[in-house]
């Protein structure tokens, strides 16, 4: 490899922030070059410039007080979850309990929302599950996704009781506006039928009564829904079906 050649793939290289995933195909450099690429890469990586984030990943490893820090689980799997400005997946599960308050567990999975079915995988130290989400994913719904996802699981939800689970929940719903619960409301019309019980019983409480009257007429009236605990914490549960 010519000397100009590595100099220009160290500066690609470095023109990347730390902690900044990407590929080959990310340096803009010429194709007949990339088996040259790989070969600077893989030296980069035994000098410790770079560490690699998966099959043809790479990323610049930042160094604070407390040790290196990792990529974002967010910049670690990227590529899952946009096609140009287009989301086609969203991080939810375990890490977004965790950001919501819901779980102080931290987890070595990333679960994300796509629309269809892929295979599980293993990146950056991460198992990757994919979790399938019957609405259309968009920018503007995703928050709303993630919050009918964690009262979906809320039985599975680690280091916490259902109780306090849905205090939790209970307290990010009243945060919305009416019209942001009206757009939940809506996605939550292709959630299982428990969800919608659950969700319809805590914005009845919560006082919007006409979203939860629109939850009330999907569900089947000689059907329960199993949540131990809350039967006795919800006022208005039997109305539910909770048990």
């Amino acid at each position: 490899m010519k000397m100009v050649e590595s100099k220009q793939i160290e500066r690609s290289v470095l023109s990347f922030p730390e902690e900044t995933i990407f590929t080959i195909g990310d340096l803009n450099l010429p194709m007949l070059s990339w088996d040259n690429i790989r070969v600077k890469l893989g030296r980069m990586v035994n000098e410790g410039v770079l560490r690699k984030a998966g099959k043809g990943r790479f990323y610049r490893p930042k160094t604070s007080i407390f040790g290196e820090v990792m990529p974002s689980q967010e910049e670690i799997v990227k590529d899952l979850l946009w096609d140009g400005d287009t989301p086609t997946g969203y991080i939810t599960g375990y890490s977004r309990w965790n950001e919501m308050g819901l779980t102080t567990q931290i987890s070595g999975i990333i679960q994300i929302g796509i629309n269809g079915v892929k295979r599980n995988l293993d990146r950056g130290g991460y198992s990757v599950r994919f979790i399938k989400q019957p609405n259309e994913i968009t920018v503007d719904n995703i928050k709303y996704l993630v919050i009918l996802d964690a009262i979906n699981n809320i039985r599975k939800i680690p280091d916490t009781t259902i109780v306090a689970s849905l205090n939790r929940l209970a307290v990010i719903i009243k945060r919305l506006g009416a019209d942001e619960i009206e757009i939940m409301t809506g996605l939550a019309m292709k959630y299982p039928a428990r969800l919608r019980a659950l969700l319809g019983a805590m914005l009845e409480n919560i006082g919007y009564e006409s979203s939860s009257s629109l939850l009330y007429e999907t569900l089947n009236p000689l059907t329960s829904y199993d949540y131990p605990g809350l039967s006795a914490h919800l006022s208005n549960s039997l109305k539910w079906h909770i048990k």
